[in-house]
Order: structure tokens, then sequence, then C-alpha cells
């Protein structure tokens, strides 16, 4: 995944063994944890809600890959990350 694929809020990721595209919600930094993340969507619904998944975002070269995000403490910060961003929306 390029720089320029994120600008555009679409990207192609791998999951469950195939490619799917899944549009951007956010990327941010966190100071904290010295990482970037970002939130995406395939558009699937989990109840009444989309499905946001979170991922770390690591520069490799001329792309980016996502990778897991390891710790309780990342999780924590990064749903209230989510949190802000739905208040910011209503």
């Amino acid at each position: 995944m390029t720089e320029e694929m994120i600008t555009n809020k679409k990207i192609t990721v791998v999951h469950d063994g195939k490619e799917k595209e899944a549009d951007v919600i956010s990327v941010f930094t966190s100071e904290k944890f010295n990482k970037q993340y970002i939130l995406y969507t395939f558009n699937e619904k989990h109840k009444e809600n989309i499905k946001i998944l979170a991922s770390t975002l690591v520069k490799d070269k001329d792309s980016y890959v996502l990778e897991k995000i390891k710790t309780d403490e990342e999780w924590e910060m990064v749903k209230s990350t989510i949190k802000e961003l739905a208040k910011q929306a209503a």
C-alpha cells in the first residue's frame, strides 16, 4: 500500500486470504506509542453498526504494511479515538 493509496481514502487489504478494497476512516499517530494507526472498514454490518477495523500502519520502503495492534493499552487508546471520531461525526 502506497502513501497515495492512503490519501485516496481506499486501500487494498489481504483479509481472510483474499484481496479486498476497504474505505479508510482515519489515519492518526500516537505520540505515546510512537506509532501510526489506521482505521478502515469493508462496510460490513455487525448488528446495527458498520464494523471498523484497526491496525498499526508501518512504513516499509515505498509502501505501508498493516500490523496487528499488540497491547491492551494500545487497544484502549484506539477505542477512545474511535469514540471521539463518532462524537465529531454526530
